[in-house]
């Protein structure tokens, strides 16, 4: 799903996901490998039904976030503070100034969010 995180000028959006890593299978001297050879199912189907399966003991998950940003009836991906610099490269000396002065950072929606405000406004 997105999440509308902002509005006016351009919409930006959250994608909320995450990623799955697994403990890592037995190896030599006693540590564990996630390059060995795995067999792994989220999900069994069968008569027309689909039935999650638990999450096993030890596996970890790690949100992540990607933005995406409406700009001229366009939806723009990005996963970077770099990668929405270039979408914006009519102000890319206005973004390099206000990335000197502020601590901008991705994984924090409030700091995209001012960034995002900064550049409709000027």
């Amino acid at each position: 799903f997105l999440e509308l995180i902002h509005q006016s000028k351009y919409c930006l959006y959250a994608e909320h996901r995450s990623k799955l890593k697994d403990p890592g299978k037995p190896s030599g001297y006693g540590g564990t490998s996630q390059t060995a050879a795995t067999t792994t199912f989220s999900s069994f189907s069968t008569g027309n039904r689909m039935y999650d399966l638990k999450l096993p003991e030890g596996y970890e998950t790690r949100p992540y976030t990607i933005y995406w940003l409406t700009r001229d009836g366009n939806m723009l991906k990005f996963v970077s503070v770099r990668q929405l610099s270039k979408l914006f490269d009519d102000k890319s000396s206005l973004v390099k100034g206000y990335l000197k002065k502020h601590s901008v950072r991705y994984d924090n929606q409030e700091s995209m969010v001012q960034l995002l405000k900064f550049l409709e406004i000027n």
